[in-house]
């Protein structure tokens, strides 16, 4: 009896080890089969935030171009030029004030707007500065022609005033030309 114990519990034995290492097979099969699932979980992910870097660093890289001008601008040493406490030689720029402007603006007749606007012309070379004080009056005169067509929503926001500089550096540059006019600097912008 003994021994058919002992045979008893050794094929007792061996089944549960069966039932084991069939656990283990099965756990283990599983776990292979979730691990084959989740590494290409993992290089999605991966692949995700790399290409997430990848757009970060060429949105900034846009940004930083567009900010300082798109790259187009070139240092003074480039164009011969002597860097600032060198004793420079070159051209440099000149501001004319410009007399004030009060203009009413075209309203439609829905009432009484006005715009009273101080601006500075900026001239790159000074041998243009004369050219420009002597068409003066022409400027104003073509500058109030302007002015006394924009409506009360031409004058909103910064687009507005962005919009008014670039027309007012258009028609100044067209009457003074070969004379040019490098910017227009407004001092003054009121809208009543």
């Amino acid at each position: 009896m003994f021994v058919e114990h002992t045979e008893e519990e050794k094929k007792s034995q061996e089944g549960s080890e069966e039932e084991v290492s069939g656990d283990v097979e099965g756990e283990g099969g599983e776990g292979v089969s979730q691990n084959k699932g989740k590494r290409p979980k993992l290089a999605i992910i991966i692949a995700s935030v790399f290409a997430l870097i990848l757009i970060a660093s060429a949105g900034l890289f846009v940004m930083k171009k567009l900010s300082t001008g798109g790259g187009h601008q070139s240092s003074n040493a480039e164009h011969g030029g002597a860097e600032h406490g060198e004793g420079a030689k070159g051209p440099s720029k000149a501001f004319i004030d410009v007399d004030p402007f009060l203009v009413n603006l075209n309203t439609g007749g829905k009432g009484a707007s006005f715009l009273k606007l101080k601006i500075k012309l900026e001239v790159s070379d000074p041998k243009d500065r004369s050219t420009i004080e002597e068409n003066m009056p022409k400027i104003r005169d073509i500058f109030q022609l302007y002015l006394r067509e924009l409506r009360p929503s031409d004058m909103q926001g910064s687009v507005g005033l962005y919009r008014l500089r670039e027309e007012l550096l258009l028609r100044v540059n067209k009457l003074t030309y070969p004379a040019q006019v490098a910017d227009i600097l407004f001092d003054e912008v009121l809208v009543q």
